[in-house]
């Protein structure tokens, strides 16, 4: 039997993009066996334990699934911080990016691994994937801000570093301003995501003031810092992640904590779908008995067995 673990949904070989500006789209041949849909249970901000696999309805292009397997499973994290080290992040605001990164660390385990990417006008990979923590803090303490912003490269950039293996893979992205410096564009890197299997999430930080132009009001956001922060939905709506956002209430290093606790509490749902036609698979996981906020990846591809991959 074919089985693959993606980390929300996901069944078939893929064939993984390279690491240019936009990675390829990667293609998943038909004959799907297994699909694994890992998901987001809450109520009023707290996830919610306990349930069984009674309690949740799989769909898969609008046909019910059969939930084979069902468990609240804490699986190895591969998480890649994507961080803004633009021209706005300097003094308070880049000390307390550099607490949040390593209070994430902190909170890792040893099975786990953990990646640095930062991101100005240029993209840098300041610490590939690994599970020595203490390197990764040694590449954080080294960072120094200044330049554009290019958000989009830096996420593709992520994308692009993944091979796919039996765990989970989050990718953490954290910054204060939008997008003036990349090649890529948001629907290059939204199709990309869909196509990958890792979970997005997004950190709007500093957003108290950011953006504002002269005698707008506390809470007026630029049109392009909102097209920011639907750019980092979008992603999390493909993807099956989140988008947090940090204020003088909530500090960038509880926000981080936050996205933590919220990809190790994911239920891991199992199932082998009646068809596994080549083309897009729209996904749709509802509670039964129970009611809650469900968050999970919205599909998956399957390529044409004829297309010669």
């Amino acid at each position: 039997m074919r089985f693959y673990y993606l980390s929300s949904v996901l069944a078939a070989t893929l064939v993984v993009g390279s690491a240019a500006s936009v990675p390829q789209q990667p293609t998943f041949r038909a004959g799907v066996d297994v699909v694994k849909v890992d998901v987001s249970v809450s109520r009023g901000g707290e996830h919610i334990g306990g349930l069984k696999a009674e309690n949740f309805a799989m769909f898969d292009n609008g046909v019910q699934q059969k939930i084979t397997g069902m468990a609240l499973d804490e699986v190895p994290l591969e998480a890649y911080l994507v961080l803004d080290l633009s021209g706005s992040v300097q003094g308070a605001k880049l000390e307390q990016l550099e607490q949040a990164a390593s209070a994430f660390v902190d909170g890792l385990v040893p099975r786990d691994k953990v990646a640095l990417l930062t991101f100005a006008q240029q993209v840098t990979v300041r610490q590939p994937l690994t599970a020595d923590f203490q390197a990764f803090r040694r590449a954080l303490a080294e960072v120094t801000s200044g330049g554009q912003t290019a958000l989009y490269d830096a996420v593709s950039k992520a994308i692009s570093l993944r091979e796919p293996r039996d765990n989970r893979a989050v990718v953490v992205v954290c910054t204060d301003d939008h997008d003036n410096a990349s090649t890529a564009t948001p629907k290059q890197i939204v199709d990309a995501a869909e196509r990958s299997d890792v979970l997005v999430y997004g950190v709007m930080a500093g957003e108290d003031g950011a953006g504002r132009s002269p005698g707008a009001g506390i809470g007026f956001r630029s049109p392009q810092l909102q097209f920011q922060i639907g750019f980092l939905r979008s992603l999390a709506d493909a993807t099956g992640g989140r988008v947090f956002r940090a204020n003088v209430r909530l500090p960038l290093d509880e926000v981080f904590a936050m996205v933590l606790d919220d990809a190790r509490s994911r239920y891991l749902l199992t199932y082998s779908p009646d068809k596994s036609a080549p083309g897009w698979h729209k996904l749709n996981v509802k509670l039964v008995g129970v009611k809650g906020d469900v968050v999970a990846r919205r599909g998956y591809f399957v390529g044409s067995s004829s297309s010669g991959l």
